[in-house]
């Protein structure tokens, strides 16, 4: 073994080292941690699933201890994870429709708002300071992908201007490159996920968790927010607003099942014995027992000990997690001089595999793993002709779908689908886009106002915030108004 290789295993193995005390100690903390009230009935599906990762947390110590037990509990948790990412399959598409049917509600608002402050001032506008913003914003991309989400956001912006025929073209060349080199499977998972965005029947499932936010998207999909005086239309944007807070929160329950989940199949993999994943820090085995015995405590005793133990163990959490992240710039280091890996030993790549093991399931999230979870790395690429002809087939429903719908609602759906996924344009072309449509509405200020929304989320125009990812899902205050360089 060569010192360089050495020196990778080491730092490898103490990576994994940290990350599975981190693990153990975000387990303990999210224990602790208060959830928000959910105002509607939690189903007994996800009742059980919150039962089985608080039984896994109660049984850890026991667990641990024994290889047949850690082995079938690893087992249970990949089905655990494959039961939290079914129910979420359906939040999801709530969400999603939320998304769809808000956005006349929110535009006739935002009209009526900007009537009212006076806001419709477009000679004050310097139009062309927004289109630099433009430039700028799509051009700071850190990579070619994320620029073309960025595209999407803004096409989710432009009211939609387009002949079906072009509209049906640029949809089926953009969902033929995404999809280009990945396995059937990635695709048929990414094409019920797209579908489920924009027709509620598509999902057998609808309706199955919390019934009653269900129906209420339905009651809203043929809404006209044109037609309400400003009473009702105030009254229809408080409840769209009430619904997503607790879609919100709903998501939230479930990302902390997911998150729980991955840090006990982190645990249950790796194969650490309670006594090894605690005797550097005998802390470690008080904070389980503590947190093991707070139900049977009564509230004065959990008062006492909750502070304190909260504290305690998001203090330890931040010093492993500090650890971590110097030992992995040091290993990053090491590995940028490899030439190549191949040429490693048996033992090293496998500590090098478990450590991506690990890492995956750390950072994996609600949304990427409703597509990506459970598929082999080494599936086969789909046959281009099996790729086209389920696009063709989606296509095929849409059309159908859309043919449903009133003119209003149907330009809006088109709007949204076509914005669901990283659109395959140049920047020139998605200006000339943006352009075209300011110069053909009525609704610049409107327009303006969304595409800024979108520039803040990501950061644009705020130096002194940090950059962060965008959630297509997110709720912008539509009370604030763009941050960027034109007023």
């Amino acid at each position: 073994m060569s010192n360089l290789e050495e020196k990778i295993q080491n730092l490898s193995t103490q990576l994994i080292e940290q990350k599975v005390v981190a693990c153990f100690l975000l387990l303990l903390n999210n224990a602790l941690e208060k959830q928000e009230e959910i105002h509607y009935e939690i189903h007994e599906d996800i009742l059980a699933l919150q039962n089985k990762v608080h039984h896994y947390v109660l049984d850890l110590e026991s667990i641990l201890e024994k290889k047949e037990t850690r082995l079938a509990a690893l087992e249970d948790c990949i089905q655990l994870k494959k039961d939290i990412l079914f129910v979420y399959e359906t939040i999801y598409q709530y969400i999603s429709l939320w998304n769809l049917y808000s956005i006349k509600i929110n535009n006739e608002f935002n009209i009526r708002k900007f009537k009212k402050d006076n806001f419709f001032q477009e000679e004050n506008i310097d139009w062309n300071a927004f289109y630099i913003d433009c430039v700028g914003f799509l051009k700071e991309a850190p990579n070619e992908l994320e620029q073309r989400v960025r595209m999407s956001d803004i096409i989710k912006c432009l009211p939609f201007q387009m002949a079906r025929a072009k509209y049906y073209n640029i949809l089926e060349k953009n969902m033929d490159s995404i999809f280009q080199s990945e396995p059937e499977e990635i695709i048929e998972r990414s094409l019920n996920i797209f579908a489920y965005s924009i027709i509620p029947e598509k999902n057998k499932n609808f309706g199955k968790y919390f019934p009653d936010i269900a129906n209420w998207l339905l009651a809203h999909k043929d809404s006209t927010p044109k037609e309400y005086n400003d009473e009702q239309l105030e009254a229809e944007y408080e409840d769209f607003d009430t619904i997503f807070n607790e879609l919100s929160a709903i998501k939230d329950m479930l990302s902390s099942l997911l998150d729980d989940t991955n840090s006990l199949l982190i645990l249950f993999y790796i194969g650490y014995s309670f006594t090894e994943l605690t005797e550097k820090n005998v802390a470690y085995a008080d904070y389980y027992h503590t947190v093991c015995e707070m139900p049977v405590f009564s509230e004065l005793e959990k008062e006492a000990y909750w502070e304190r133990l909260k504290t305690s163990l998001e203090n330890e959490i931040e010093a492993v997690l500090d650890k971590a992240k110097e030992i992995n710039e040091k290993q990053i280091k090491y590995l940028q001089k490899v030439n190549d890996f191949s040429e490693f030993g048996e033992d090293t790549r496998k500590i090098l595999w478990t450590e991506d093991f690990v890492r995956k399931c750390y950072f994996s999230n609600l949304d990427e793993d409703l597509l990506q979870f459970d598929v082999p790395e080494d599936a086969e690429e789909a046959p281009q002709e099996c790729r086209k002809n389920k696009i063709h087939q989606f296509i095929e429903e849409v059309k159908t779908y859309l043919g449903t719908l009133a003119v209003a609602d149907r330009k809006i759906t088109m709007q949204i689908l076509l914005g669901l996924f990283p659109l395959n344009f140049t920047v020139d072309e998605l200006l000339s886009m943006v352009k075209t449509t300011l110069d053909n509405t009525t609704e610049k200020v409107l327009i303006l106002d969304r595409i800024g929304a979108v520039m803040s989320s990501y950061g644009y125009g705020q130096e002194e915030e940090e950059h962060h990812h965008h959630d297509h899902h997110d709720h912008h205050d539509h009370h604030d108004h763009c941050n960027c360089t034109h007023p």
